[in-house]
């Protein structure tokens, strides 16, 4: 049986990616309510309730713009986007690249670290890390989607 790959537009790619984000939100809220409960804190009266904001704040755009109109703007100004041939777009793509790998190392080990290990706020990171990821590989070499997300995701992971 011979396998193909159906190329996935962009719109459906980033409605995907804002539905994982969504889940993945709803469950760092979890993990991290739970996190302040072993460590004893109120979250109400602390720096937690911040982050917890984010996650739900991103939960909820997150669904929205799913399917908002404004989705159909994002993915027409993505589509229009073209590889540099050279000069500081194409470097900063580069070091978009860079910096959001580190970033997502650094988060991890010395951001979140022994505070909040959870596997859930660490996927939400990786998520958007991959996605920056994700923009920069297909500015600078125009490949599909789901080739510079899976890319992104096993190289991350494989070293990992």
């Amino acid at each position: 049986m011979a396998w193909s790959m159906r190329m996935v537009s962009t719109k459906n790619f980033l409605q995907i990616w804002l539905w994982v984000l969504t889940v993945v939100s709803l469950f760092a809220i979890l993990q991290t309510v739970q996190r302040t409960h072993e460590l004893e804190i109120v979250l109400l009266r602390s720096k937690w309730v911040g982050l917890v904001g984010i996650f739900a704040l991103t939960a909820v755009l997150g669904m929205w713009l799913s399917f908002s109109s404004i989705l159909d703007r994002i993915t027409n100004r993505l589509e229009k986007l073209e590889a540099p041939s050279r000069g500081i777009l194409r470097v900063s793509l580069y070091v978009l690249l860079v910096f959001s790998f580190i970033s997502v190392w650094f988060i991890r080990l010395y951001v979140f670290g022994g505070i909040l290990p959870q596997v859930m706020p660490v996927l939400w990171v990786f998520l958007w890390v991959s996605l920056l990821q994700t923009i920069a590989l297909m500015g600078l070499f125009r490949t599909e989607w789901q080739t510079a997300f899976v890319s992104v995701v096993l190289v991350q992971g494989f070293i990992y």
